[in-house]
Formats: structure tokens, C-alpha cells, sequence
């Protein structure tokens, strides 16, 4: 995971916030970026000129934890809809307070992440029951088999090829297996 600082340099947290990244041992990247996912974005909006603020949150997307420091008490408008998690910070920080918001983005960004694989796998699986019912619902129908005896076939087939069930099912589907047996 990667932590961003987006900062005007003009800013007058500028030096402050460039040198508590660096002390403390956290990425930091100027500007001028490609940005991966997943991120946290320590968004210090003071002399951030609106032109380059919708730029910015488009580049940053969805999947990434916002920690803004705001300028001024409007600037709480520009993220209030940000997609993704974000936290807004106003006047006055202290570095401590940086630092404890960043480490609950971090945790939070990561909790995300897991979450996000977890839903993936989960995606992956459900797509994998699908392929092996529609497998088991075609050998039903064409050679005459119950459920247990359609699951038992993809099964021995699965061992006697070393390929998983869900291999020999999407061949069945393919048509490689003859019709009715």
C-alpha cells in the first residue's frame, strides 16, 4: 500500500507535513504521480486551487482512503461525496494528530483490501457452482444420471484427468463428452 501526500507547495503546512512523512518513515511522493491502488491520500487542501481538485479526486478513484487537512472550513464541501472512505481534518493539527488519523486510514484501507479479496473469491466460487450445476444438470439430461451420480462422475473424471472439477465441468458444458451415453 502506498501513501500519498497531495500538497501545494505554497502551502504552510508544506515543509511540516514533508518532513513528519519522512521522519517517520512513510512513503512519500510528490505531485506528480501515477497512482496505484491501494492508497492513502494525505490531501492537504490550503492553497489547492479548484481547477486541480477534480483532476486529483478522479485520479484517486473508489478504493482509496482520504485523509484531507482542510484550508479553510468550506473546503469540507469539496469531499463531502469523494467516493472511496475519506476523513476530514480542520484547524489546528498537530503532528500527533496527523499521524494517529493516518494510521486509522492505513487500518481501514487495509481492512478494505481484505474485505475486497474476500469478495472476490467469493465472486470466483459462486461462478464455479454455477458452471458445475449446469454441468451436473446436462449430464441429467443426456445420460440419464441422478445429482450424487452426475457429482460422483465429475469427481472420478476430475482425478483420472489430475484437473480440477470445475475444468471437467466447463469440458462438459464445451461439448468434448459425447451425448446421450
Amino acid at each position: 500500500m502506498t501513501l500519498v501526500l497531495l500538497q501545494n507547495p505554497s502551502s504552510p503546512l508544506a515543509s511540516e507535513l514533508q518532513g513528519m512523512l519522512s521522519w517517520n518513515g512513510i512513503y512519500y511522493q510528490p505531485l506528480n504521480i501515477t497512482l496505484p491502488a491501494p492508497l492513502v491520500v494525505l490531501w492537504d487542501s490550503h492553497n489547492f486551487a479548484g481547477e486541480f481538485f477534480a483532476p486529483w479526486r478522479q485520479a484517486i478513484g473508489p478504493r482509496a482512503a482520504v485523509l484531507a487537512l482542510l484550508g479553510q472550513a468550506g473546503d469540507v464541501e469539496l469531499f463531502r461525496d469523494m467516493p472511496g472512505l475519506s476523513m476530514t481534518l480542520g484547524a489546528p493539527f498537530s503532528p500527533a494528530l496527523i499521524k494517529h488519523n493516518l494510521q486509522l486510514a492505513w487500518q481501514a484501507q487495509e481492512r478494505q483490501q481484505e474485505l475486497h479479496q474476500c469478495v472476490e473469491s467469493a465472486k470466483r466460487g459462486l461462478e464455479d457452482m454455477k458452471i458445475m450445476a449446469q454441468a451436473k444438470k446436462w449430464l441429467m439430461e443426456n445420460w440419464g444420471m441422478d445429482e450424487a451420480d452426475a457429482h460422483y462422475w465429475m469427481q472420478r473424471e476430475s482425478r483420472n484427468k489430475r484437473q480440477k472439477m470445475t475444468a471437467v465441468a466447463s469440458q462438459v458444458l464445451a461439448g468434448h463428452y459425447p451425448g446421450k451415453k
